[in-house]
């Protein structure tokens, strides 16, 4: 009888320790989504900064 209860311990540690490694790998997951979303976020500000700043100089140059 101890031979299966030490074996029902260990099945129930593994499922503990799987718990927690999904818990990790989608908390990293979570954090890589954010930081594409800034990253995006970033990108279209900064285009639309360029578009707006650079394009009167360009044309003052031009002249």
């Amino acid at each position: 009888m101890s031979y299966f209860i030490e074996e029902g311990e260990k099945e129930s540690k593994n499922k503990l320790s799987n718990k927690k490694i999904i818990k990790k790998e989608g908390a990293s997951l979570f954090f890589y989504i954010v930081l594409y979303f800034l990253g995006i976020i970033f990108f279209a500000a900064y285009y639309l900064f360029m578009k707006e700043f650079l394009k009167p100089d360009l044309k003052i140059c031009l002249k």
